[in-house]
């Protein structure tokens, strides 16, 4: 909603499609990689220490300080930097943007309905 508004209230000079679109992908694609790579590892394995030991132990700290949970942890941090990077892109790309606003068409006098 925010980019469709701004659309209508900047200038051709200060809309970049190319900035947009390596925001959408890398946040995107960051978000895809913590899944597959993170959450849906370290959730396939509490699954199956829930079977194997109980609920009890899935949520303990014995199975959260495993050498395999702590690596996919550290792991997350690759795709947390592109979620970073996408958002500081759209970040610039905004302050960009309302530095180059159009000019209000409304003359004094004028109703503004």
């Amino acid at each position: 909603m925010l980019l469709f508004s701004m659309r209508g209230l900047v200038r051709e000079d200060g809309w970049s499609d190319g900035s947009l679109k390596v925001s959408f992908w890398g946040t995107n694609i960051g978000l895809f990689i913590i899944f597959i790579g993170t959450l849906l590892p370290i959730g396939i394995l509490q699954v199956l220490d829930n079977i194997k030991y109980g609920f009890w132990h899935a949520r303990s700290d014995e199975f959260w300080f495993q050498d395999t949970i702590q690596l996919l942890g550290q792991i997350r941090a690759l795709p947390d930097l592109l979620i970073i990077l996408g958002a500081g892109r759209i970040l610039l790309f905004m302050v960009k943007a309302i530095t180059r606003l159009k000019q209000a068409e409304v003359k004094s006098g004028e109703r503004f309905d």
